[in-house]
């Protein structure tokens, strides 16, 4: 993870500057498309457009880039690729409902605190 710690750490300020709640980061191994997959539940759809914007803004800053977002505002899950990761913005009843944290619940979790992975 140290090549990535300063970009996953970047994504997670994105989350909490836009107050995303129960911010979860998988470690998903052996994946050819991305290293990390980074789910967050939003309150409202405004939190969910100022995220996306939130995580360009420090693309730019960490020097990466955002390969591409789906969703906007009013859908209830917005995807964000910036190519390392994949951050998922969820509302209560779409995490719910599509349960990302269940799928990848066998890999292992980064600790959104302190980096470090959880086994």
């Amino acid at each position: 993870m140290d090549k990535d710690l300063n970009k996953i750490k970047s994504l997670i300020e994105s989350l909490e500057e836009v107050n995303a709640k129960d911010i979860k980061i998988y470690h998903i191994e052996n994946n050819p498309m991305f290293d990390y997959g980074i789910v967050a539940t939003g309150a409202s759809s405004r939190q969910g457009d100022g995220l996306v914007n939130k995580i360009y803004e420090k693309a730019q800053e960490y020097d990466y880039k955002v390969l591409g977002s789906e969703g906007k505002g009013g859908d209830g899950w917005l995807l964000v690729d910036v190519g390392f990761a994949i951050v998922n913005l969820f509302t209560v009843e779409d995490r719910a409902r599509y349960d990302l944290d269940k799928v990848w619940g066998h890999y292992n979790e980064i600790d959104p605190v302190t980096f470090e992975e959880i086994k």
